[in-house]
C-alpha cells in the first residue's frame, strides 16, 4: 500500500468508555496523533461515557465518537460484551458503513469486540494491553470463572494480529501466563504531554515550605492501594501537622477511604476532591507525589507528575513503576527490593502484595516520605531529574510506534 491509499485508511479505537483513567486518555492522545498523519480515525465507546469532553474538546471536533449504548451504568463484568445483542448489531452496522481496516481494542470488553468483528469482516485487529491480566482475572472473576476466562482471554490475545503492551512487566506476565509467543509483542510504553504540564505549572516553586502537600492520584479501588497510603500519612501527621494530604480520583472506595479518614481524625488533612480534569493543577501546588499502588500496569500518573517536576515515591508493584524510576531496561523476573531505594530518577519502597498476596506494612512508605520531608536537597535533585525522565515518554514518540504497527499491519510504505 503507498501513501496515497494510507491517507484514506480507517481505523477504529474502541473502549469500554471514556471514563476518567490513563488508558482512555492515551487512547485519545493516540487518536490526535493519527489524525494528524492524515489516518481516518474514529472513537468507538461502548457506553456513553465521556470525562474528557471538556479536556480534549478540540479533539473531539476533529475524531469522531461512536456511542454503541446510551446506557451510562456500568456492564457486570460476568457477563462479556458480546452478549449484549444491540451493541453487537450495531457494530456490525457501523463495520459495514464504515468498512475500517484495522481494530485497535484497549481493553477486555474491546478485545471480545474486536476478536468478533474480525471473524465476521476478517479485517486486522491490535490488542493493547494495559493492565496485568494474570491478577485481574484473580481479582475480577474469582476462582469459578478464572480458568474459564483465562483460556477464553488466551483466545483473544493469541489471534490478534499484534499485541501491544505498555511495560516490559506486562509483556513478562503475558509470556508467563498465557504462553503468548514473543514476535506478536510490541512494548510501547505510554507517553505524556510535557508542553501542557510546563504551560499548567508555570511558576511552580513549591520545595516543602511551612505547608506541605503530598499527592496521590488513581481510582479509588482497592489495587491503588490508598489506604495503605492514609494509614502511613496518620503517622506522618503526628509528627509533622504541617503535612496535607490530597488523594485525586473516583471511585467506589469513596466512602470507606472517608470512613477511615474520619476513624483517624484527619478530616482537616486529607482530602478526597474526586475526578479532576487537570490533575496538573494540583501538582503544582504540591510537593511529593506517592503512588502507593498494589500492582499497575505502567504507571502514566507518574510520568504526569513528573512532566510537573514533583519528586517521586511509589512501591515497587508489579509493574511499570521500576521501569519508570531506574531508568534501566528490565530483565524478568525481577528479585524485590527489601528496602527504601534511591533510584536515579525517584524513590522506590517494597511492593505490598506478594504472590498475589497483600501485605500490611507502612514502615516503607513512612521512612520514604520522612526522607523526603526531612531533605529539602534531595527534594530538588529529584525535582530535577523527574522533568528529565519525563521528557524521554512524550506523546510524539509513544504515537509514532503506534503508527509504525499500524503501517506494518497494513503494509503501508
Amino acid at each position: 500500500m503507498n501513501i496515497e491509499n494510507e491517507m484514506g485508511s480507517k481505523v477504529a479505537f474502541i473502549t469500554y468508555s471514556l471514563s476518567g483513567g490513563g488508558t482512555e486518555k492515551r487512547l485519545i492522545n493516540l487518536a490526535q496523533y493519527f489524525f494528524d498523519k492524515k489516518i481516518s480515525v474514529d472513537i468507538i465507546s461502548l457506553k456513553r461515557i465521556n470525562d474528557y469532553k471538556d479536556e480534549f474538546k478540540s479533539t473531539f471536533k476533529k475524531v469522531e465518537i461512536i456511542y454503541l449504548s446510551e446506557d451510562k451504568k456500568s456492564i457486570s463484568k460476568l457477563i462479556l460484551p458480546f452478549t449484549y445483542l444491540s451493541v453487537l448489531i450495531k457494530l456490525i452496522s457501523l463495520m459495514r458503513i464504515k468498512k475500517y481496516q484495522i481494530l485497535f481494542g484497549f481493553d477486555y470488553y474491546s478485545w471480545c469486540a474486536s476478536f468478533m468483528i474480525s471473524i465476521l469482516f476478517h479485517i486486522k485487529y491490535v490488542v493493547v494491553i494495559g493492565i496485568v491480566l494474570s491478577y485481574q482475572i484473580k481479582h475480577d472473576f474469582g476462582s469459578f470463572f478464572e480458568k474459564i476466562n483465562r483460556n477464553f482471554i488466551k483466545i483473544l490475545v493469541k489471534k490478534a494480529n499484534a499485541i501491544i503492551c505498555i511495560s516490559e512487566g506486562i509483556k513478562y506476565d503475558l509470556k508467563r501466563f498465557f504462553y503468548i509467543q514473543n514476535n506478536k509483542i510490541i512494548v510501547i510504553h505510554n507517553g505524556v504531554d510535557l508542553k501542557k504540564a510546563i504551560s499548567q505549572t508555570v511558576g511552580h516553586n513549591q520545595v516543602l515550605n511551612e505547608k506541605i502537600i503530598l499527592t496521590s492520584c488513581g481510582r479509588l479501588v482497592e489495587e491503588k492501594g490508598h489506604r495503605y497510603l492514609i494509614d502511613a500519612f496518620s503517622y506522618i501527621s503526628k509528627i509533622y501537622p504541617n503535612v496535607f494530604l490530597y488523594i485525586l480520583g473516583q471511585g467506589p472506595l469513596k466512602d470507606q477511604l472517608e470512613n477511615q479518614i474520619a476513624n483517624l481524625n484527619l478530616q482537616k488533612k486529607v482530602f478526597l476532591p474526586g475526578f479532576t480534569k487537570s490533575p496538573n493543577k494540583y501538582f503544582k501546588m504540591s510537593d511529593i507525589f506517592i503512588l502507593p499502588s498494589l500492582y499497575e500496569g505502567f504507571g502514566n500518573v507518574i510520568l504526569e507528575a513528573m512532566s510537573c517536576g514533583l519528586p517521586i515515591i511509589s512501591t515497587d508493584c508489579p509493574y511499570g513503576p521500576r521501569e519508570i524510576l531506574t531508568g534501566e531496561i528490565q530483565t524478568y523476573p525481577l528479585a524485590p527490593i527489601k528496602r527504601v531505594t534511591q533510584c536515579k530518577y525517584g524513590i522506590l519502597i517494597p511492593s505490598l502484595i506478594t504472590d498475589h498476596r497483600e501485605l500490611f506494612d507502612n514502615s516503607h512508605l513512612i521512612e520514604a516520605i520522612l526522607l523526603f520531608i526531612e531533605n529539602k536537597s534531595l527534594c530538588y535533585k529529584y525535582k530535577k531529574t523527574s522533568l528529565e525522565r519525563a521528557r524521554f515518554f512524550s506523546l510524539d514518540h509513544m504515537g509514532n510506534r503506534y503508527y509504525s504497527v499500524f503501517k506494518r499491519l497494513l503494509n503501508v510504505r
